[in-house]
């Protein structure tokens, strides 16, 4: 989960090269513990900031829930979409983050 945290104390961000560098130290270890690649969960801004046209071979969780992935995100390959951030379901008591998966149910069930 990669995103600015907009109530934080601290008010300098990093340079996006520095983000890059972290996040890829941190995406390696998680890939050899577990043995899979890591999705990275992001929102617009930080996105746009730091990682348009970097890690394109790692599968993406998107959060836009003002408008379609391509629009937000023109060109990114995703596998998750958070579309809504406000959503209600049965059982849950709330609203929850609603999500689609960007393929068919062979495809799911090879995620799995």
């Amino acid at each position: 989960d990669v995103e600015w945290n907009g109530e934080s104390s601290c008010r300098r961000k990093p340079s996006r090269e520095k983000v890059l560098e972290k996040m890829q130290v941190f995406m390696d270890k998680l890939e050899r513990h577990y043995g899979q690649r890591p999705i990275i969960y992001t929102s617009p801004d930080f996105y746009r900031d730091n990682l348009r046209g970097a890690f394109l071979d790692y599968p993406f969780w998107l959060r836009a829930v003002a408008a379609h992935p391509s629009k937000v995100y023109p060109g990114r390959k995703w596998l998750f979409w958070q579309y809504s951030g406000s959503g209600l379901s049965h059982g849950v008591t709330g609203r929850i983050d609603l999500n689609v998966f960007h393929g068919d149910e062979r495809q799911w069930r090879a995620w799995l």
